[in-house]
Parts: structure tokens; sequence; C-alpha cells
């Protein structure tokens, strides 16, 4: 059985916010833009009108004075996200600080842009998937930040360097060993086979503590959110 889209509404006064985040989005499964706001009344209007399942908001968001029975102040990003999610208990809000948004060009495969809340003095890696599969409402906006991460290529670039390294750790052990071997080498043999071991250790090592800081799960660079703590 597949399994349903996460729509999504974003707010921003920027145009090129607004296109950054919709790529954000779309990078992630099953997650479409159904909608797009340029100011706090719109974004309210918006969410009333189309009941998404994230709105994710620009703290930034620029505040016009236009509908009366929308209770904002001029801080259009923050009050709009309260708004919405006293409005609409079953959506999840994200207020963005788009401070955090990178220069252009970082949509690559060398760095990927990812979502990122406080916790516990912590800084957490999420995905929509993750926000919206919690069964709770929210009584307040998720405070999120931007942060990049290797993309894919540079995750795989890593991992050649490191068996690069060990296969040089093997062979100079095995040279060390032969010159040893010989008797005549045997000193430069003992320092090329203790040099080869160090190598093999370190590349070994780093491709360890690589695979446990990226991850061999279904999404990769995003490690995933402990079912134990709770979106805030």
């Amino acid at each position: 059985m597949s399994r349903r889209n996460i729509r999504v509404i974003l707010a921003s006064g920027h145009a090129k916010h607004r296109r950054f985040l919709r790529a954000m989005v779309e990078e992630q499964p099953q997650a479409v833009v159904i909608g797009q706001a340029e100011n706090a009344p719109g974004t309210i209007a918006l969410a009333r009108s189309l009941r998404p399942d994230v709105v994710i908001i620009d703290s930034h968001l620029p505040h016009t004075v236009a509908l009366a029975a929308v209770p904002l102040t001029q801080i259009g990003g923050l009050d709009t996200a309260q708004t919405a999610t006293q409005e609409i208990p079953n959506t999840r809000v994200v207020l963005v600080n788009t401070d955090t948004i990178p220069g252009e060009g970082v949509m690559s495969s060398d760095f990927v842009p990812l979502f990122f809340r406080e916790t516990g003095g912590k800084r957490i890696p999420f995905t929509l998937q993750e926000l919206v599969s919690k069964a709770r409402t929210y009584d307040s906006p998720v405070f999120a930040s931007i942060q990049l991460s290797p993309g894919q290529n540079l995750k795989n670039l890593i991992f050649v360097l490191c068996d690069k390294a060990m296969l040089a750790g093997i062979i100079a052990v095995l040279l060390g060993l032969i010159f040893i071997v010989t008797l005549f080498l045997a000193l430069p043999g003992f320092f090329i086979a203790i040099a080869g071991a160090v190598l093999l250790v370190l590349g070994s090592a780093a491709k360890i503590l690589n695979r446990l800081w990226y991850g061999l799960g279904d999404k990769g660079y995003v490690r995933r959110i402990d079912d134990r703590e709770e979106c805030s």
C-alpha cells in the first residue's frame, strides 16, 4: 500500500527563500508543495483553506495589515506560526530561521541542506515524514534552522579514500615483511611494515566512524530521531 503524500505550504516574503525551501521539501519522500504565500494573512488564509500536513514559515515573514480578524502583530513569522498552530491543530508548523539558509548552489550531491531543531541543547536533524508521523497534537511551532550535511557523492568519496588507505596499508605491511625476510633491508622493512599497519588501522577506523555517523538506512545521510524524544 502506497503512503499518502505529505502536503506542505511554504510562506516567505522572499522568492529565493521559497524556491530554496521548495527544493528542500521536494527532496524528501512523499512531500509535495501545494501552496505558497508571501505574507502573514495570506499564509493563514491558505492554511485555513487547504488544511495542509505541514506549514513551513520564514521567521522573517512580512506582516501585511489586511484582515482584521487575523490577530497578528508586526512580528509576522512568529505570530503566524502560533496562530496556525492554534487554529489548525492537526497541522505541523515549522518556523524556519532563514538566516541559516546557505548561499546559492548548495543543492548538489556534495552537500545537502537539512532541517535541524534544538532539543536539550543538541541540534537534531529531522524530516517532514518524522514530523507528521508523531501521533500527537502540537501546541507550539517547531523552531528550526538549516544546516548542510555531506551529500551522497562526498560520502562515497570518503569511503573510497578509506578503502585506498586500507589497501595501501596492506601493501606496505606485505612489502615490509618481504624486506625483513631478506635481512639486508630488515630495518627499513620494519618501519615500512609499522607504517603500513598504522595506515591500515586508521583507514579501517575512519571507515567504521563514517558508517556510524552517516548511517546505512533508507534515509542515508539523515540520522533518525529517537522515538523517545518529542518534537517541540
